[in-house]
């Protein structure tokens, strides 16, 4: 199969009518901005396809002249499906297990009787949207968002809420931030958060609650890439829609908050191997190519566009990544590729740098 020939409307070009007869040119070989809607604004989301989009069908591909599609009746009627058998308060259209499903719907309706008035809205991002969620690798990853800042009697009935709650929830449990709806939008970076909780802070929490919501409050430059997914392709579990809460982060935030993530990778690669890996391939993947990939996704991409030495190193990633695999990684491919990655990343942001240390 020819990848230049992989359109951002989802069709492959080599079999689709409009390409072979001449009528669209393609969207990776041919199509110049403002010929295509749909290669316009799949690119300007920074996903693969329509397919990947939180609004898959919009009316607006079934309706602008320029918009790329085969059978515009499939589009309406699957439309139709999603206003009508997915309500937006339903969660089990997610591909999460059913203990999952209910977890969430758990979350939703305690976050609910315990923020009452000043819950803005409860969103999902993460693997559990992007198709790929594991149980045994995957946490359920929230963003909770309030109208004003919560008190601290408040904050420790939430945490205590949360804490019980990711014990039910999959092997990493829940990862979950409260922030005020004042720094979604305008964007605020570093973004401040009123709470934070993951399976990492758990042994922390129980020994002293109150000190801990005294001190888990801060700034967290990760918010501006949960964001940033929440925004291409999060859920909204409950309240106001994400489009109306969060805006889009710019593209130097998002960057700046994706390499604070590996900038250690060279050296921390040999203990977090799958990790790594992974995520180093999907900053490569939306620095190159402007795409907001999932691990899996980021995988995928990069045996497709890295070199094949690295190839074992990134289907052993992704098989434990995605089949629980066990693993065993040798450490100098690893190294030898956090470095190729890191210095690539580096060079595309300022060349001249090439592989000296920050971005």
């Amino acid at each position: 199969m020819d990848e230049s020939l992989l359109g951002k409307c989802g069709y492959y070009c080599g079999q689709c009518p409009s390409f072979l007869s001449g009528a669209c040119a393609g969207c990776v070989k041919g199509n110049e901005a403002g010929a295509c809607y749909s290669r316009d604004c799949a690119l300007e989301k920074g996903i693969l396809s329509c397919g990947h989009c939180r609004d898959f069908p919009c009316s607006r591909i079934q309706e602008d002249p320029k918009a790329t599609l085969l059978n515009s009746l499939w589009l309406k009627w699957k439309a139709v499906q999603k206003d009508t058998q997915v309500p937006a308060d339903r969660i089990d259209h997610f591909s999460v297990p059913p203990q999952t499903e209910s977890l969430l719907r758990d979350f939703v309706e305690q976050s609910k009787s315990i923020l009452r008035d000043d819950l803005v809205g409860v969103y999902l991002h993460g693997s559990a949207v992007m198709g790929c969620f594991n149980p045994e690798k995957s946490d359920v990853d929230l963003i909770v968002v309030v109208g004003r800042p919560l008190s601290d009697p408040v904050k420790r009935a939430y945490m205590d809420m949360v804490v019980r709650s990711s014990a039910l929830g999959p092997a990493k449990g829940i990862e979950m931030s409260v922030v005020l709806k004042e720094v979604c939008r305008p964007f605020v970076y570093p973004t401040p958060y009123e709470l934070h909780f993951s399976e990492a802070h758990l042994e922390r929490c129980p020994k002293d609650p109150d000190r801990y919501i005294r001190e888990m409050r801060g700034t967290d430059r990760d918010l501006a890439a949960h964001f940033t997914i929440l925004t291409k392709r999060g859920r909204c579990l409950y309240g106001a829609p994400i489009r109306e809460v969060f805006a889009e982060v710019p593209a130097r935030d998002y960057m700046d908050s994706l390499w604070y993530d590996i900038e250690g990778a060279a050296e921390e690669i040999t203990e977090y191997p799958m990790y790594l890996t992974l995520n180093l391939a999907r900053v490569l993947a939306y620095q190159e190519e402007g795409l907001v990939l999932s691990k899996k996704e980021g995988g995928e991409w990069a045996l497709r566009r890295l070199p094949a030495e690295f190839r074992p190193l990134i289907r052993s990633a992704l098989r434990e990544y995605t089949e629980s695999a066990d693993v065993v990684y040798e450490e100098g491919p690893a190294k030898r590729y956090a470095e190729f990655a890191l210095n690539r990343i580096r060079q595309k942001n300022d060349p001249e740098r090439g592989d000296k240390n920050g971005l």
